[in-house]
């Protein structure tokens, strides 16, 4: 795939994938440790996670909310939900709860 072939969110991660494979994508802590993810497993993580999202669909289209600090959970959820075809409205989580009422029942 070319980088002038990016349309979707779904390209840009095949893209990256298809470009920096076992690189890493994001490095987190995780507990004392430092953890790295590369970019396949970012892929790997969001294939898992969108199956799982499609099965308790039920051929239906989701409406998600994520919420929190940017880690590769965070981006997993994001990314699993949008290339599955599903909507997600990422939240600011330095938002307080009344802010947060208005984008969660819209």
């Amino acid at each position: 795939m070319k980088k002038t072939d990016i349309k979707t969110l779904q390209n840009l991660m095949d893209w990256s994938v298809e470009s920096f494979g076992a690189k890493t994508f994001i490095r987190e802590k995780s507990g004392k440790e430092i953890a790295d993810v590369s970019f396949e497993q970012l892929e790997q993580n969001c294939k898992k996670l969108g199956r799982f999202l499609n099965e308790k669909a039920n051929g239906k289209k989701l409406h998600a909310a994520v919420i929190g600090a940017t880690s590769s959970a965070y981006l997993t959820a994001y990314f699993a939900t949008t290339n599955n075809g599903h909507i997600i409205v990422p939240l600011d989580a330095h938002m307080s709860a009344e802010d947060l009422c208005d984008p969660l029942q819209r």
